[in-house]
């Protein structure tokens, strides 16, 4: 994570394929987010390549908006915020 001045940044979060799917993902974002709040920011921002569906629609199940979409070496790369203050 990244605190930055519009906000903190999750840089990379990820989970051993042979615990996914147990609420892990869920559990760390929620702590980067309380970790935002406690550090006074007012918004979480990530990223994540739109290869990665479930990804997005995990963030987007937690009530992160995407901000734009760029592209990347022939990718997308999705840019996503939450509001948690």
């Amino acid at each position: 994570m990244v605190q930055g001045d519009d906000g903190l940044l999750i840089e990379n979060l990820a989970v051993e394929p042979k615990f996914q799917k147990r609420g892990y993902g869920r559990k760390m974002v929620a702590h980067a987010e309380q970790l935002a709040v406690c550090a006074g920011s007012a918004v979480v921002r990530l990223y994540t390549n739109s290869q990665f569906e479930e990804n997005v629609r995990l963030y987007l199940s937690l009530d992160y908006e995407i901000e734009r979409e760029e592209p990347l070496n022939g990718g997308v790369l999705i840019h996503m915020f939450k509001h948690v203050s």
